[in-house]
């Protein structure tokens, strides 16, 4: 029953992200672990951007940061830090 619950509240809240949220999202799902150069970087954006739109995902808990061996990948919230 939980996990049914996390779904519905994923998908409630990755349906009020913007577009560019929802890009970014994306490429970490698709890349993690990322670095915030890395993402930036093929994203196209600047550092202000990253982190303004990356703050809500974390907020919703859909993607946060972890620190491995001094370096702060990025990551969907579900997974572990490797």
């Amino acid at each position: 029953m939980d996990l049914m619950l996390g779904h519905h509240r994923e998908g409630a809240a990755k349906e009020s992200l913007t577009e560019l949220q929802g890009r970014i999202l994306d490429y970490i799902r698709e890349n993690w672990p990322v670095s915030k150069e890395r993402i930036c970087r093929d994203l196209g954006l600047d550092d202000d951007a990253f982190r303004t739109n990356f703050s809500v995902l974390r907020h919703v808990e859909l993607a946060r940061a972890t620190q491995v061996n001094g370096k702060k990948p990025f990551l969907p919230f579900e997974e572990e830090g490797q």
